[in-house]
């Protein structure tokens, strides 16, 4: 017998505005769910994340969340900018054995805790953030875009850890590489419904496929019944004096049904604006260097990019890729060295911080400053048609960019600086924020126009659909130009020198703390606890064994639900405990190589 929910959702809505962002959920969280929840920007993820969380109530049907259930949300709000370090902000409220996880997961994810908050990027914020999440006791983490801001190392590291984690698991994320390694199950936000299906992301196309090929029967089936329907409008209501009403009312009522059909099978194209065409030559850069502070980002780079190439820039976070970006649309000038562009070459760049948005401008002054037509591939188009390629419905046009989500301010960044003439796009981390679909189409539409691209994007899928080739970031300022799309190979053996000081493993202070070793061997205590904990790891996994076996009795919970309420909650605590100890063994073991190998 299946063990009852944590989480249950029946016939629930959510409204905002003037209609339902969702409606008539039914769905079940089970324990050790590993879900995924997909759909459009603005189609409702976050809200049913919220649900789940119980941080949006229902406006609509009835929430069940189980007594005593514990989450852990992955906080999307901005630390409060004072003077304290991120530990001391973090470890508020903390117990020992999370504060201990803590640490752990600050270094994992290129943090060292000693960081000022009030000196912190929003990148950082975001990931001190995510350390704190996956820090806390919990039955459930519900995570909305873990991997922003996060390069590949610290994006493997994490699918690593969430892999070995036994609490349940409830993920959005625009990575879909990610969501194909983590995602068991489906909660697909579509167009209103929320539909559940138990298959992993890597099925979901053939999901979706499925869907559309139901709703196109269901549609073909409804127009010849409108069909019958108007016949009998235009014959048989003429015929009598006295009208069937309630067949009059269906009759209307499924003409708005196949109204609505049509709208949903025009979805309209991505579409660039401008003039593509460049010469071979686009950009040439020779002997290029470039300092920041102390700090040499850029040492003797040679690179040529020619018509049509799409190349990925390669490196973990804090090595100078943006600013590569930026010495080639002329925005950061080099030290030495000299840089080239094509004739006619304009490059165009999407930046990762939305810099060209004017957030008290609305979304149309932004992208058209105002007119009502814009010129794209030669076709004059009103402003709503362009808008809409970039799925910003008419509803949000008027709207001041303040108040969009930050997906909706990537999708009006691309729509204004791909309506500028330009075949040289530049794009700085552009998958975040973004959905999966307009991912899709903005890979679909580089490769149908022929643009030629330099892009920075931690995306293992986006890198490996579009680049022609890589470069390579190698340490100390040197950068290579390498053939293929195959990421992975380069950043996940990063050396020492490749690795930014921003990254590399610092102790940190508070309770806790082991501080660097300055001895030849370990301190007794430390020892001590190291000798005992694979006993105490061992005898805890044989606990939860054998809780796991009295739990799998499909009677239990009929006939004793009280016992099968405390043996759940001791199979829980007994789980983070074993994760506690094997964390602490973990720490303790390369505590004492570090020892052995300075002696």
């Amino acid at each position: 017998m299946a063990q009852p929910p944590l989480i249950s959702l029946s016939d629930v809505g959510v409204i905002r505005g003037t209609g339902p962002i969702f409606s008539h959920a039914d769905l079940h969280v089970y324990p050790r769910d590993k879900i995924a929840i997909v759909g459009p920007n603005g189609s409702g993820k976050s809200s049913l994340m919220g649900c789940l969380s119980g941080h949006i109530p229902a406006d609509q049907g009835e929430v069940f969340i189980k007594p005593g259930l514990t989450t852990s949300v992955l906080e999307q709000n901005i630390l409060d900018k004072q003077s304290a370090t991120l530990l001391e902000t973090l470890q508020v409220g903390l117990d020992d054995s999370e504060f201990g996880r803590l640490n752990a997961m600050l270094n994992n994810l290129g943090l060292t805790g000693e960081e000022q908050v009030t000196d912190c990027s929003g990148g950082q914020i975001r990931r001190a953030q995510l350390a704190l999440c996956l820090s806390r006791n919990a039955d459930i983490l519900l995570l909305d875009e873990p991997t922003n801001h996060l390069d590949l190392v610290a994006i493997t590291w994490l699918e690593a850890h969430l892999k070995s984690r036994k609490e349940t698991l409830v993920l959005i994320s625009h990575d879909r590489q990610f969501l194909e390694k983590l995602s068991e199950r489906l909660f697909w936000v579509d167009r209103g419904n929320i539909r559940v299906r138990d298959v992993g992301y890597s099925q979901f196309l053939d999901v979706q496929e499925e869907q559309f090929k139901q709703e196109e029967e269901q549609a073909r089936l409804r127009k010849r019944k409108l069909r019958a329907e108007e016949d009998w409008m235009r014959y048989g209501v003429t015929a009598r004096r006295k009208r069937n009403v309630r067949r009059l009312e269906a009759y209307h009522a499924l003409k708005s049904e196949v109204r609505q059909d049509r709208r949903q099978d025009i979805l309209p194209e991505l579409l660039v604006g401008g003039e593509l065409h460049t010469g071979q030559k686009v950009c040439s850069m020779h002997n290029v260097h470039k300092k920041l502070g102390d700090t040499l980002l850029i040492e003797q780079l040679d690179l040529e990019i020619k018509r049509g190439e799409r190349l990925a820039i390669v490196g973990p976070n804090g090595v100078g890729k943006t600013t590569l970006l930026k010495l080639i649309t002329g925005d950061v000038a080099p030290d030495n060295g000299t840089i080239k562009l094509g004739a006619n070459v304009v490059p165009v760049l999407v930046d990762q911080m939305r810099e060209g948005l004017r957030l008290d401008f609305t979304v149309h002054d932004n992208v058209t400053g105002g007119a009502e037509f814009v010129d794209v591939a030669g076709e004059r188009l009103h402003y709503q048609r362009y808008l809409q390629g970039f799925g910003l419905r008419p509803n949000r046009h008027h709207l001041r960019v303040e108040a969009l989500s930050g997906g909706e301010r990537a999708r009006v960044l691309l729509a204004k600086r791909l309506l500028n003439p330009s075949g040289f796009l530049l794009l700085d981390e552009p998958t975040n924020d973004l959905d999966i679909e307009t991912i899709e189409r903005l890979e679909d539409l580089i490769e149908q126009m022929g643009l030629t691209v330099v892009f920075v994007s931690h995306d293992r899928k986006f890198v490996d659909h579009l680049a022609t080739g890589l470069v390579v970031f190698k340490g100390q300022g040197k950068w290579q130009r390498e053939a293929g799309s195959d990421m992975q190979r380069h950043f996940l053996q990063p050396s020492d020198d490749a690795a930014p000081k921003s990254q590399r493993t610092k102790p940190t202070a508070g309770k806790n703390h082991i501080p660097a070793p300055t001895k030849s061997k370990m301190s007794y205590k430390d020892q001590r606890e190291l000798d005992l904990l694979p006993e105490q790891i061992e005898n805890l996994a044989n606990r939860i064994t054998q809780i796991e076996k009295q739990l799998s009795d499909p009677t239990l919970f009929q006939e004793n639900p009280n016992k099968f309420e405390a043996l759940s909650h001791d199979l829980a605590q007994s789980q983070r405990q074993l994760q506690a100890s094997e964390e602490r063994w973990l720490e303790l073991e390369t505590m004492k190589e570090e020892l052995e190998q300075s002696a």
